[in-house]
């Protein structure tokens, strides 16, 4: 059997060297990322049945308890100094 049958001739590069020659492949893939995180979240959201306002009211709580560690590290950095 001959193998150019076996071989695919209209294979090419694949569509990363296509996005990377044209110097797009980091943000695409960013984007892309982001993307399915927010798709992620989305599903999460509704098999636990939130709702926008009380994810909102959690990411709140989130960052301000965030916000008191940074702060709380930032103090210590300060008093080792």
């Amino acid at each position: 059997m001959n193998n150019q049958h076996n071989e695919n001739l209209h294979i090419g590069s694949s569509f990363d060297d296509f996005l990377s020659e044209e110097a797009i492949l980091e943000e695409v893939t960013a984007v892309a990322t982001k993307r399915v995180i927010a798709w992620q979240i989305s599903e999460g959201m509704s098999s636990l049945k939130l709702s926008k306002y009380s994810t909102n009211l959690i990411c709140d709580k989130l960052i301000m308890i965030l916000f008191a560690n940074f702060i709380a590290k930032c103090r210590d950095v300060i008093i080792n100094f």
